[in-house]
């Protein structure tokens, strides 16, 4: 599953989504490391409304209706709707991530130079590229101030803080509401925020790093910066933050890959471009399934999650590995790592992916990179027929030699406590787990589908070893459990190297 959308985690805080929608979010959430620390950060936002909430005016006769009749607080409006920015950051942000630190006053030098931020950042301040300013605007007792400025073909990042009557304040504990970001050039191009895909990093002590991909223009321009509200204080902050591009383009190296193209059963990839910039090495290729997938009963819930992936080394001249886009499992056994990022978007066919990762600066006269193979889902159809009273009696699969059955299935009751009216509802799910060694196979098991005994299908939504299945309430029945679809690392008969220079 893809990281969900801004909106979209806002939603299953606020718990406004479906029962489903709900629990596929969590599932995925529990198992990824940014969604979770976005969870923090919304979680945060509406602990500092809970806390400011103002107490309701009680009727006189209180005691005598208080049995017959609850009147639920009214809360303060809530700040999120669909298209706008997230609290606490600059724009629509699309990470975060979490550092803890001393205080930004305790920097001598550029945050830039320290180990707070990522080797890229560290390697632009070393060659120049890192500018250190004032800008600041003060609005009804809260003021905002960015310090740094970094600006390369591949990202602006600029840190900015916080003050409340001249006092440093924590950006986690108080939020910006509904900012917005435009670029605009010298020649009067705009770009709003909408079309830069931004990150924010929080720095204990009263800091934040906030990173955009820089637009795609060829001169100077101003980012401005507009900030409405600040915790629950209206006002007009607007910082315009001078660029200066014409730089950056002086120090980038692009490397036209002429589409090297690789295919190899129903996969192929296309090697577009590699872009070398002071904070990072940018390698853009397009992956694509070459022939439609068969389409079965299960096809609605397979091809949700459905991707494909090229896992590559980077070697240097001597043929040692530098890095490594992929690690999974034993695919690539301990190869280094190194992505500072990695985001892909699904083109107009539905089977085609358009790909872009970034690494830490690659300080090497002839890097090469070398496919590994495919990362694909491959669809399959392995089934356990089981009764959820009588496992002893069941007929497990066989998966790489290595048998798969179920351990448990039963039927959970709780109680769910709610931000919203009715504030306590009774729930009802099944949670399944399956026991096998996953270490002693190679594939990855992406998706299963429960079938009961009329034939009626119910997704799963996997967390850690559960899976758990909704609208199911009679479990006193034999099932069968349907293995869709895997992951596999399909790798080619040889290693397909592609030289990253000229």
């Amino acid at each position: 599953m893809n990281c969900p959308s801004v909106d979209k985690l806002s939603q299953y805080v606020d718990e406004l989504l479906s029962e489903n929608e709900q629990y596929t979010m969590k599932a995925h959430i529990e198992h990824c490391q940014q969604c979770q620390e976005m969870i923090t950060l919304f979680q945060g936002e509406s602990q500092f409304i809970t806390d400011t909430l103002q107490q309701p005016t009680l009727p006189t006769d209180f005691n005598d209706q208080v049995l017959a009749q609850l009147k639920p607080y009214q809360k303060k409006k809530r700040f999120w709707a669909k298209g706008l920015s997230i609290a606490a950051a600059a724009i629509l942000t699309i990470g975060i991530v979490t550092a803890v630190t001393p205080s930004f006053a305790q920097f001598v030098t550029s945050l830039f130079s320290t180990d707070k931020v990522d080797p890229g950042l560290n390697e632009a301040e070393k060659l120049g590229f890192t500018e250190q300013v004032d800008y600041s605007v003060t609005d009804n007792g809260y003021t905002l101030q960015v310090k740094e400025v970094m600006v390369d073909t591949t990202r602006i990042a600029f840190t900015y803080k916080l003050l409340e009557n001249g006092q440093e304040k924590y950006p986690l504990d108080n939020w910006v509401y509904h900012s917005t970001m435009q670029f605009v050039s010298k020649s009067g191009k705009v770009i709003d925020g909408q079309n830069l895909m931004q990150w924010v990093q929080y720095i204990e002590g009263g800091s934040a790093l906030v990173q955009i991909d820089t637009p795609n223009v060829t001169e100077d321009g101003t980012l401005i910066w507009k900030v409405p509200q600040i915790n629950d204080r209206m006002g007009n902050w607007e910082l315009k933050i001078p660029l200066s591009i014409q730089k950056a383009f002086a120090a980038l190296k692009k490397v036209d890959l002429q589409h090297v193209v690789l295919e190899q059963g129903n996969a192929r990839v296309a090697f577009d471009s590699v872009e070398y910039t002071p904070s990072a090495t940018t390698i853009h290729y397009t992956t694509a399934y070459t022939t439609p997938f068969k389409e079965t009963k299960f096809s609605p819930f397979s091809f949700r999650s459905l991707g494909l992936d090229v896992a590559y080394t980077i070697e240097d001249e001597q043929g040692n590995v530098v890095l490594s886009n992929y690690v999974h499992q034993n695919w690539l056994g301990s190869e280094r790592g190194g992505e500072l990022s990695a985001d892909g978007h699904t083109l107009e066919e539905s089977l085609s992916w358009e790909q872009r990762e970034r690494f830490k600066p690659i300080d090497i006269q002839q890097p090469t990179l070398v496919v590994a193979g495919f990362v694909k889902d491959k669809m399959v159809d392995e089934s356990i027929t089981f009764h959820p009273k009588k496992l002893t009696e069941q007929t497990p699969i066989h998966y790489d030699n290595e048998l798969v059955k179920v351990a448990k299935m039963e039927l959970v009751k709780e109680l769910d406590l709610r931000r919203k009216w009715p504030f306590i509802k009774q729930n009802k799910h099944v949670e399944l787990t399956l026991d096998y060694n996953a270490s002693k196979i190679a594939d990855e098991f992406t998706n299963w589908v429960l079938e009961d005994a009329e034939g009626k299908l119910y997704e799963t939504m996997r967390s850690g070893d559960t899976f758990y299945v909704y609208g199911l309430d009679d479990i006193d029945q034999t099932f069968t459990l349907h293995l869709t679809s895997v992951k596999t690392l399909e790798k080619p008969e040889k290693p397909i190297r592609v030289p990253l220079y000229k």
